[in-house]
């Protein structure tokens, strides 16, 4: 089964934002959790390298800064452990050909869709959007400059005509929209009513010139857009073609609240009139605010022992499900997740030791522990389903406080074992059977978080003597049971 999952296009020549990073840490961690449900994955990153300018450089030669920045974001989700399938820029020559086959695709299978026209309003030049459609002095909702004034002939999309047909998507698709909670604004701009928007920009300001216009070149919004289907071939033959067939629709685009309401609106339209299937669903993720820098925070990653996991743990902890989150990310605020991984880490280690205190270093078999203590496997069972739910809804922040639940209670139930071996009642079998059950939630317990904590995960797994890669075990398949008795552990490596 295919799983197509993108992240919202960064503008390569701005400075790298927390935002930024929060979505390609998102969309990894949902990539990672759902090849690990056994789907063959493919999840995109795409840049939209050409904020020129009027009389900035031509698009075929990105400006100094643009191909830095865009470096700078390749190079932090390495670091941050990002393993994307595909990579897309707006400057590259599969996406000018995949931006003119949509056009001339919609131009002939929904005739007056497009049409040309005059266009006044503000817009924003550093930026390369519109601000306002108004004569009226407006600033740039990005960069806070003031918008220029600009009058000029562009080509239009017929967004109204597409009206029913979102209505209609709306209605019998509500899940298309996630979380839903947001469905109700689309709902209230749909009731507004809808308006015809432009899609193309003098020549000069884009990267896309329109096929057989050299007075006009396409919009930003249109061609950013169209990097979903040209960085899996649309627009190609051969094996690119057939990727394309493969993968498309998305299963999911994920966004920022910025780009909700164009993804939610025109991007269905836009597929709509080149009668291309739409995506199953819009994950738009909550506000994020935070004072601090984004390359100061992945230096400070590089610098910790644990490196990027505590930050993709701090990232997908406390940026929350719907509600605004202000990130606190400054020195203190990194010491919770950093403790939460290096207790994992100490759990891990003292799993390991006291199994070769008390069962010779090997995975112990299963049995009956003592009577007042609850089986874990029956907490694990409940725990699963709701984990499962979550993370199949992108709900990392409130999944991450579930999966910690399972580390305290192993973290308890060991501390009453090895209190209760004290006692002359006690036996060295309830005591390796509390251990069994440790091993197992161990296991587990890397299984579920490894989409989240890639590297400590691995370290974890590797400490119960499993030589599988992590990422290749299927959640479905795997029972509670999951390590093999007599199993040798290993040292725990950081």
């Amino acid at each position: 089964m295919k799983y197509y999952v993108t992240a919202q296009p960064v503008d390569a020549s701005a400075p790298l934002g927390i935002a930024a990073i929060y979505r390609a840490i998102l969309c990894d961690a949902i990539a990672r959790h759902r090849r690990m449900c056994g789907f063959d994955l493919a999840y995109l990153i795409a840049t939209d390298r050409t904020q020129i300018g009027r009389s900035g450089a031509p698009p075929s030669e990105p400006t100094p800064s643009a191909r830095s920045d865009g470096a700078q974001y390749r190079e932090a989700i390495e670091q941050l452990e990002v393993q994307a399938t595909h990579f897309q820029s707006s400057s590259a020559a599969n996406h000018v050909r995949a931006v003119e086959a949509m056009l001339r695709q919609t131009t002939r299978l929904s005739r007056l869709a497009i049409y040309k026209g005059p266009y006044v309003g503000r817009f924003c030049n550093h930026d390369q959007i519109d601000v306002s459609d108004s004569k009226e002095p407006a600033a740039c909702p990005k960069c806070g400059r003031a918008a220029d004034l600009v009058s000029e002939q562009r080509y239009f999309f017929r967004l109204p005509s597409f009206q029913s047909r979102l209505d209609a998507l709306y209605k019998f698709r509500p899940e298309f929209i996630q979380p839903h909670a947001l469905l109700p604004q689309v709902q209230q701009a749909l009731a507004k009513g809808l308006k015809d928007i432009p899609i193309s920009v003098t020549a000069g300001r884009g990267a896309v010139a329109w096929p057989d216009d050299p007075e006009c070149a396409v919009s930003s919004l249109y061609s950013d857009m169209v990097m979903y289907l040209s960085g899996i071939g649309f627009g190609d033959d051969g094996v690119r073609g057939d990727e394309f067939r493969q993968l498309w629709p998305a299963k999911g685009h994920v966004v920022g609240p910025e780009e909700f309401l164009p993804h939610a609106v025109y991007w269905p339209a836009f597929l709509m009139a080149a009668d291309l299937p739409l995506p199953r669903r819009i994950f738009t993720h909550a506000m994020l605010y935070a004072d601090a820098d984004a390359l100061a925070l992945l230096r400070r990653a590089a610098a910790t022992k644990s490196g990027s996991d505590a930050l993709r743990y701090q990232l997908l902890h406390d940026v929350q499900y719907v509600d605004d989150s202000r990130l606190e990310l400054d020195e203190a605020a990194a010491q919770a997740p950093a403790k939460a991984i290096d207790n994992l880490q100490a759990l891990t280690k003292r799993v390991v030791s006291l199994t070769r205190q008390h069962s010779q270093g090997k995975v112990p078999p299963p049995g009956i522990g003592a009577e007042e203590e609850p089986l874990i496997e029956s907490f694990f069972a409940d725990l699963r389903a709701e984990v499962r739910i979550l993370l199949d809804a992108n709900n990392f922040s409130e999944a991450l406080p579930k999966i910690w639940s399972l580390v305290e209670l192993i973290a308890q139930r060991l501390d009453r074992a090895t209190s209760n071996a004290q006692s002359p009642h006690s036996s060295e079998r309830q005591l390796q059977a509390m251990l069994h059950d440790a091993c197992e939630g161990m296991g587990w317990i890397a299984l579920l978080l490894h989409p989240i904590l890639p590297r400590v995960t691995e370290s974890i797994w590797r400490a119960l003597g499993q030589t599988t890669q992590l990422r290749e075990q299927l959640i479905d398949e795997t029972p509670w049971s999951c390590l093999m008795p007599g199993t040798p552990l290993r040292e725990f490596a950081e």
